[in-house]
């Protein structure tokens, strides 16, 4: 089971065994029932208890922790898949946004040395069919968080709240297909209000991306709407795929690329990374500036 959807997900080889020995060595000690414990209790909304049945699991097994949550994510995907069925999503959404586990995948093996996922806990609205893949984005519904905008959206107003996983290039078609989209899959009518929280648009970050862009372009669609600095530079990882630590040497990161050059000189300089809030107006078809 466990190596059929590592592949349809397109894990590598050395992942799927990694995978395929972690599930046998789990069910050994476990006989599954934790396991199945886990996926109920995950499905129905907990955010605590499965988490330490997986964590029991792990020191149980000796499989490392960030494997058994993504044996587990894996052994979700037939009951996700259901719930995508119950509510009419398409085969084909359904498989674009299970492959955000592939990314995740890569990050984990990236900045950890280990197959598996290190963010167990950003899935659940993926598997709920809360949160969806269409095209370059990822979209879920939230409110609206600010008093007001423009007197156009209000606090609690419904807004598409969006994700950027990375897997390439973040081009303008690309964003604008995605918006499409999710304007189609919604069903939305009139003005679509898009919403975006992220270190990708925190505006003291703009001026280290470079003129003409794919980042600063990005940063330029939107409205800016608030924005908060992290105290250690928490998504630091996200450029230099290294774990930011009290203290650390800013002079030791790598420069391997003219962002990571860039965001090198901010944060020896003692500046900190952080987020930014904005939103977006879409017609469906356009930006509305």
């Amino acid at each position: 089971m466990i190596k059929t959807i590592c592949e349809r997900l397109s894990f590598p080889k050395e992942a799927i065994d990694v995978f395929e020995t972690g599930y046998n060595k789990i069910c050994t000690v476990d006989g599954s029932s934790q396991l199945a414990l886990a996926k109920d209790l995950f499905f129905e909304g907990d955010t605590v208890q499965y988490r330490q049945i997986l964590k029991k699991l792990s020191e149980d097994s000796g499989v490392h922790r960030y494997t058994v949550d993504m044996i587990f994510l894996l052994t979700c995907t037939d009951r996700a898949k259901q719930i995508f069925d119950q509510k009419g999503i398409s085969e084909e959404i359904f498989r674009d946004t299970m492959l955000d586990l592939t990314e995740k995948l890569y990050e984990c093996k990236k900045l950890h040395g280990v197959w598996g996922t290190f963010v167990v806990w950003w899935y659940p609205e993926f598997f709920r069919a809360e949160r969806f893949t269409l095209g370059r984005l990822q979209f879920e519904k939230r409110e609206f968080p600010f008093d007001d905008y423009k007197g156009i959206v209000k606090k609690g107003d419904t807004v598409y709240n969006f994700h950027v996983p990375s897997k390439g290039p973040l081009t303008y078609d690309a964003i604008i297909d995605a918006f499409k989209r999710a304007y189609a899959f919604y069903g939305v009518s009139g003005i679509m209000p898009i919403y975006f929280s992220s270190w990708l648009i925190y505006p003291p970050h703009a001026p280290l991306y470079a003129e003409g862009s794919n980042l600063k372009k990005f940063y330029e669609l939107f409205d800016i709407l608030g924005s908060k600095v992290s105290e250690g530079s928490r998504e630091m990882w996200r450029v230099f795929f290294v774990l930011p630590t009290e203290d650390m040497d800013m002079s030791t990161l790598p420069e391997d690329t003219s962002l990571q050059r860039s965001f090198k000189r901010f944060l020896t300089d003692g500046n900190h990374m952080g987020s930014g809030q904005g939103i977006i107006l879409f017609d469906g078809e356009k930006i509305i500036r």
